[in-house]
């Protein structure tokens, strides 16, 4: 793992959205579990390139909002970008964290049973993103 640290926002961006393609391209082929933070990063998401997003590709949230407001839920403000349309037309599957009905028990369990399934890819990579909040917080579900 390699930490980089830049001072200018749109910076740090362009080097993040660089990497998650790098990484993309060198694991076609393989299973790939992409977990997004959300709030700005989700911006992130809008770089990836469409020759990298195929059926192997499973996108979740590292952090996520339960709440049935989709102006809270960070999975449905993903599901609002240009990439999510994209994505669903490559066969992209999803793990789905909106609240949808679902108590915060039940959805944590299902959250997790997708996990565990996903799990059972041998040659599987994760890949996930990472944001800090103005007010320190990191990611959490």
């Amino acid at each position: 793992m390699e930490i980089v640290q830049l001072e200018n926002e749109k910076e740090a961006q362009d080097r993040a959205v660089e990497e998650l393609n790098s990484v993309l391209k060198g694991n076609q082929g393989k299973n790939i579990l992409f977990l997004s933070s959300g709030g700005s990063s989700l911006r992130l998401v809008e770089g990836i390139k469409k020759e990298h997003v195929n059926s192997f590709l499973t996108v979740g949230m590292s952090d996520e909002r339960y709440s049935e407001d989709s102006s809270m839920n960070n999975f449905a403000q993903l599901m609002e970008t240009k990439f999510a349309a994209m994505a669903a037309k490559q066969g992209v599957k999803w793990i789905d964290t909106r609240a949808q009905g679902r108590t915060l028990g039940e959805a944590a369990r299902d959250f997790e049973a997708d996990l565990r399934t996903w799990q059972e890819n041998s040659n599987g990579v994760i890949i996930m993103t990472q944001g800090m909040g103005a007010d320190g917080h990191t990611c959490g579900i």
